[in-house]
């Protein structure tokens, strides 16, 4: 038995690994003699997921094969899967509706479920309208005589739960798998299933697969999962226009709760938004606040946020994926990393104009300028071990860049402004920051954007303005979200003015720009000419 297969944990003393994937939407693959002379070839395409393809002894040809059986004799082959059916009725939310008369359309019989599973031959056979009087996801196959059951056809409905926030809809194809992943926080299982979002204007659905996200999140009540498009469940990639302009192709997403669903539930998207407004070549993450379901049951606000890896680059800076190499924190010896810009940083003087041109070469400086501004105006108290991302494309220009990732732990202490990424060891780019910082010409360049930043987007009225606009949004489902952990919407409330307050009253502006005058042992001249008066 080969395994055509690049995940180098899957091992087996009976089996021969290969180190490479074949695509479901169509491979050729070549089987030779050691004579180099072709013994046979195939065409392997649209193999639906969890199925096999291959010959019988008994006939001609290709059959899909429902159970793969490595090893043994291939039987009951099919040459054809049946047709997905149709809804009649569309999806999506609906509200001042008594019920939703649901009709389908297929070839063969259709059968169905309302609890998320995937259909089966013993799932309720569909004879006509189905009225759907409460929230219900509906999932529906196709099955025919001599064919292999049809993709599944997911349908969602949303009704008179009167949200103000888009809606998401995630289905699992075993519910009880989900609950083992979600309840027993398994990071090692991706389960098949399906993500639906609706918005006003639009939105998609897209079969996918789901696995557990984050560390700390996996021990709150509401944890964080992201979902993967793959060929092998229908769909390689989302194609909708979800954070309005921009990238309109993704292959993940994150559903994200955060360590803030307690607080005031916006923290992490007020610092990433404030760092998309800045603009420049800091990797970042953007997302929208929706209300989730999870096979059919309210979950709660989340967040639909982009994932931080090689798509995401790739996307936003118009590279091959294959080109994109993301490191994350601590890098150690041995990363590409590690190897190229720690060891340079430990190995020369920065504060060496030679030295200090060829590390720009290495990294893009801008970019860790902004990271550093960014992070020391939030006091984020997390970014010393996993928090820290670094990417880079053989495509682009080859030089590191820093992603703006996890902004949970942010604006609680101003006596952590600056002082958690410009004092020595802060982080792992402290061996490179605290040197940089006594480079005359990095240290003008640093404080000039510092300043601009400062006196624009980090301004106590601009970002109090994104505070209330993203309050604003989530404001109505806060009471709903909040009662099934008997949290209280003043507590909320009270979170809320709590940051409002230490941006306004305690004038947090100000103390970021006395952190880093402090640090630079500024005079009130030089003061007044970075940051004005």
């Amino acid at each position: 038995v080969v395994l055509c297969s690049s995940d180098s944990t899957i091992t087996s003393p009976s089996h021969i690994r290969l180190g490479f994937d074949l695509g479901s939407d169509g491979e050729k693959v070549f089987l030779s003699r050691s004579d180099g002379t072709l013994a046979d070839n195939a065409f392997v395409h649209d193999v639906p997921y969890g199925c096999s393809f291959g010959r019988m002894d008994t006939a001609n040809g290709w059959f899909f094969f429902a159970v793969p059986s490595p090893g043994s004799d291939n039987i009951g082959g099919l040459r054809l899967i049946s047709e997905s059916p149709v809804a009649l009725t569309p999806d999506g939310v609906f509200n001042a509706v008594e019920k939703v008369p649901l009709e389908l359309s297929a070839p063969g019989t259709i059968r169905y479920t309302l609890d998320g599973s995937r259909p089966t031959e013993a799932s309720p056979v569909y004879t006509g309208p189905v009225e759907i009087h409460s929230t219900t996801v509906v999932r529906v196959a196709a099955f025919e005589e001599g064919k292999l059951p049809s993709a599944v056809l997911n349908l969602s409905y949303i009704i008179n739960e009167g949200h103000s926030l888009p809606v998401l809809s995630l289905v699992s194809d075993k519910p009880g798998d989900f609950s083992v992943m979600y309840n027993g926080k398994r990071k090692d299982m991706e389960i098949p299933g399906a993500l639906a979002l609706y918005m006003a204007d639009g939105g998609f659905s897209a079969p996918c697969g789901i696995e557990m996200h984050g560390q700390t999140s996996l021990d709150l009540p509401k944890k964080n999962m992201s979902v993967r498009f793959r060929a092998a469940y229908g769909q390689e990639e989302v194609h909708y226009d979800v954070f309005g302009g921009g990238v309109t192709e993704f292959t993940n997403f994150v559903l994200r709760s955060g360590q803030d669903f307690n607080h005031t539930i916006v923290r992490n998207e007020l610092l990433q938004n404030l760092g998309l407004q800045m603009g420049g070549d800091m990797l970042n993450q953007r997302s929208i606040h929706c209300v989730l379901y999870i096979n059919g049951q309210y979950s709660g606000i989340y967040t639909l946020t982009e994932k931080l890896n090689e798509s995401h680059y790739a996307k936003h800076r118009l590279v091959s994926k294959d080109s994109v190499t993301v490191d994350k924190s601590p890098v150690g010896e041995g990363s590409a990393f590690y190897n190229e810009v720690i060891r340079f940083a430990q190995n020369y003087d920065l504060s060496n104009p030679e030295n200090y041109e060829f590390f720009c070469q290495l990294l893009d400086v801008d970019s860790l300028i902004d990271w550093i501004i960014i992070e020391g105006y939030s006091a984020n108290t997390d970014i010393y071990d996993s928090n820290v991302r670094y990417c880079r494309s053989t495509e682009d220009d080859g030089r590191w860049r820093f992603m703006l990732y996890d902004m949970d732990a942010t604006m609680a202490s101003a006596a952590n402004l600056y002082a958690n990424v410009l004092r020595p060891a802060a982080t792992e780019a402290s061996v490179f920051i605290v040197p940089l910082m006594r480079n005359a010409e990095f240290r003008h360049r640093f404080l000039t954007r510092a300043g601009e930043v400062l006196g624009s987007v980090l301004t106590n009225e601009n970002v109090v303005a994104e505070l209330d606009r993203l309050t604003a949004l989530v404001a109505p489902e806060v009471a709903r979200d909040y009662g099934r952990f008997n949290y209280s919407v003043a507590t909320w409330q009270s979170e809320v003015e709590y940051l409002r307050s230490a941006i306004l009253s305690n004038d947090w502006r100000q103390r970021a720009v006395d952190a880093i005058s402090s640090y630079f042992m500024l005079t009130e001249a030089e003061k007044a000419a970075y940051f004005g008066h």
